[in-house]
């Protein structure tokens, strides 16, 4: 017969033990894993999303260097889950300080000259510049009907975009007289200049 001592194994209430602290932190296990995979789908939608964005609006600069006139507008992306988006066109002005007095290109002060001062005081001292950029910007919504009812210009109240992008673009100058789809540059033949 063997000794008692020999035979000693684990006890019920250590197998027990051993066992919820195992349930514990598989349940902890899991519930990251599902966290995970719901943060790499969410991901995923996005990444979609922002290519389908992108596309829009490569389309609208697109149809803006081909001399089409083209504002704000809306429209829904067909697919197993349909998605609305606005495009918002808007020029984009630069703000000038208006000053008088003369100031060095570097700008740059020597030791006798003053700063410019401004021309009016008790005025705004910033004017807009027109310039040939325009804002582009695509609000890609993740539902059908995101975008329904809504006025093209602000979105006060309004569902959050699943993605957003902006670019200024320069638009085409138009020389008043001459069609937006002519070119103002020299045409260059097909084989390149002569001497080439």
């Amino acid at each position: 017969m063997i000794p008692r001592s020999s035979q000693r194994g684990f006890s019920l209430l250590e197998v027990m033990i051993a066992t919820a602290i195992l349930a514990a932190s598989s349940m902890v296990l899991l519930s990251l894993i599902s966290l995970g995979t719901r943060f790499g789908s969410k991901a995923e939608m996005r990444i979609g999303a922002l290519v389908q964005a992108q596309s829009i609006l490569d389309e609208s600069i697109l149809r803006m260097h081909s001399g089409e006139s083209i504002e704000s507008y809306t429209g829904v992306l067909p697919g197993s889950v349909p998605r609305s988006y606005r495009v918002t066109v808007e020029p984009f002005e630069v703000l000038s300080q208006e000053t008088t007095g003369n100031t060095p290109a570097d700008g740059k002060l020597g030791p006798d000259q003053q700063g410019p001062e401004t021309l009016t005081s008790g005025s705004n001292p910033t004017k807009p510049i027109p310039s040939e950029l325009v804002s582009i910007k695509i609000e890609l919504y993740e539902s059908e009907g995101a975008t329904s009812g809504m006025p093209t210009g602000g979105n006060s109240g309004a569902a959050k975009p699943l993605v957003e992008l902006t670019r200024l673009v320069r638009r085409k100058p138009v020389i008043p007289g001459q069609s937006p789809g002519v070119s103002t540059g020299s045409a260059i033949p097909v084989g390149g200049p002569a001497g080439i």
